[in-house]
């Protein structure tokens, strides 16, 4: 029989006293019944757990090896991956700074190519333009000498007719025969004829006038002008100039520099005819409206533009004339004057007679 003091774990057996102060033991009761209430008796059983806490302890004890290993090998890998992305990082700045001086280096050559560049791009636009200059000047010494030919063709007629005023008014005096009014129709047939011709040096001194003002102009203004400085030329070699205007569009820009292109064209035409000696030769000039577009074409039966590709005609220094005749400037001048001062475009075609100049405006 026994009596447990559970609140300070004390065990009384036969009298003798058992004191259990540890965990190392486990204890457990079974009741038990006797042969009557006096001899009810409890059977305690003490399970030693020293063992149990043993293996407990190791696990803990080789946890606590493993979290310190762990923690060991955590601590290595963090240190040695530090001092790779250190590295890393050092290299990286290495690179960094080297590309750095690279980038400057290209920059720098980069800046001097460009300035380079620039210089020599400057230096041919000033070569471009001093060869458009250039270009410019002889092809206006070019048509001052195809003027001059033209007035020497415009004045021919009036001076001969001026001359045989005055061998008249001479024959007239000479016989006695010389009246109040035979004089007075003398003067005024030789005031026609100087008037015819200083009409022909204003029609040419406006032609050159180097005022240069946009203005709103008829494009039978042109026409008519063309006519007049082209008509003596065409005439004393047999080269007929016709032109119709479906409509008398208005055009704003320079009306000199555009009877100047349709001159170059005409001349060349007219200089065609010669050297072939073509008969019946016509040169056809048209104005009309199309699709809301304003063209005139210049059409000629000189037998057309022997030249592949035929738009080889308008480059610069370019010429089918002979040597003596031509500078090859007219044509390139012709469509810089049209595409470039008034805002134009200008194409030539062959057709079966001919070559056919065709500007749009």
């Amino acid at each position: 029989h026994s009596k447990k003091d559970a609140s300070k774990s004390i065990f009384s057996i036969n009298g003798d006293v058992l004191d259990i102060k540890d965990e190392s033991h486990s204890v457990h009761t079974i009741n038990s019944i006797g042969m009557d209430e006096k001899n009810n008796f409890e059977i305690v059983f003490l399970q030693d757990n020293s063992y149990r806490q043993e293996i407990i302890k190791k696990a803990i004890f080789e946890n606590l090896i493993l979290l310190i290993i762990i923690a060991i090998i955590t601590a290595s890998v963090i240190n040695y991956g530090s001092n790779i992305i250190l590295n890393d990082l050092d290299e990286s700045n290495i690179k960094l700074k080297k590309s750095q001086d690279r980038l400057k280096i290209l920059n720098k050559n980069l800046q001097l190519e460009v300035e380079k560049e620039i210089k020599l791009k400057l230096k041919k636009e000033l070569e471009a333009n001093e060869k458009e200059r250039i270009s410019l000047h002889q092809s206006k010494l070019a048509s001052m000498g195809e003027m001059i030919g033209n007035i020497a063709h415009q004045w021919r007629q009036p001076l001969t007719e001026l001359s045989l005023v005055l061998i008249n008014m001479e024959l007239y005096f000479e016989r006695s025969k010389m009246t109040k009014e035979k004089f007075q129709i003398k003067v005024k047939e030789a005031n026609e004829q100087i008037s015819f011709m200083s009409k022909t040096i204003d029609d040419f001194r406006n032609f050159f006038s180097s005022g240069k003002k946009k203005e709103v102009y008829s494009i039978s203004y042109v026409i008519d002008q063309v006519k007049n400085l082209t008509n003596a030329s065409l005439s004393n070699n047999n080269i007929a100039l016709k032109y119709k205007i479906d409509t008398d569009y208005k055009l704003n820009g320079y009306p000199n520099e555009v009877a100047q292109a349709f001159l170059n064209i005409i001349n060349n035409a007219r200089d065609k005819f010669i050297n072939e000696k073509n008969t019946n030769s016509l040169i056809n000039i048209h104005a009309f409206i199309e699709n809301s577009k304003k063209y005139i074409t210049i059409e000629d039966n000189a037998g057309g533009i022997i030249v592949e590709p035929i738009e080889k005609v308008f480059e610069p220094y370019y010429s089918t004339k002979h040597a003596k005749r031509g500078t090859g400037i007219g044509l390139y001048m012709t469509k810089s004057i049209i595409e470039k001062n008034n805002n134009a475009k200008l194409s030539v075609h062959n057709s079966k007679d001919g070559a056919v100049f065709t500007i749009v405006f």
